[in-house]
């Protein structure tokens, strides 16, 4: 029997920049003649309606497989593709919801791969989630002091803030600062 994974990137994905993102369908043999029909399920973690819209549908492209039907507009919450390719993609923009007017925050939107007896799914790989984010989080820091010595005792202060998310809310992942400096003395 034939097993199935998925799998994305980049998960995280930015309203403003209407960031594209791959589904990636992989089989562990060729389909078989006519392909394997695939159904999805969709939900996203706030609970609203229509999870797909969170996602330009006039912009999805695939390859390796095709779109079985139209979803249903009632919902958005699920899709069946026949998959044709050992590998298959689904491409896929997040929308800008341009002229809303308000925040939502962060949302995250599962594509999970439904059972069915004709596929086994790989432990593990039968789901993918997205963070979705209504803009790119901008991080400051402030150090202090701005200079340091020896004779003071060499304390440090980096104070960090996060423009772009509503207060308190944080990808789960958390948020990773990479800072680069020079050192102008060798201890």
């Amino acid at each position: 029997m034939v097993d199935v994974s998925i799998s994305a990137s980049p998960t995280l994905l930015i309203e403003t920049d209407e960031t594209a993102t791959t589904l990636t369908i992989q089989l562990s043999e060729p389909p078989p003649e006519g392909g394997l029909i695939i159904p999805f399920d969709v939900s996203i973690d706030s609970g609203a309606e229509k999870p797909l819209a969170q996602f330009n549908l006039n912009n999805f492209t695939f390859e390796g497989a095709t779109l079985q039907g139209i979803p249903n507009t009632e919902t958005l919450n699920e899709f069946t593709l026949v998959v044709t390719e050992q590998t298959a993609r689904v491409n896929l923009v997040v929308n800008s919801e341009e002229g809303n007017n308000f925040e939502e925050g962060i949302d995250r939107v599962t594509f999970a791969v439904r059972e069915s007896e004709d596929y086994e799914i790989v432990e593990g790989a039968g789901a993918t989630t997205f963070t979705i984010q209504d803009q790119v989080l901008a991080v400051g820091f402030e150090i202090t002091p701005d200079s340091l010595n020896e004779e003071d005792g060499g304390n440090l202060s980096l104070n960090f803030s996060v423009d772009g998310t509503l207060e308190g809310e944080f990808p789960e992942e958390g948020i990773t600062v990479n800072l680069n400096g020079v050192l102008t003395a060798v201890l």
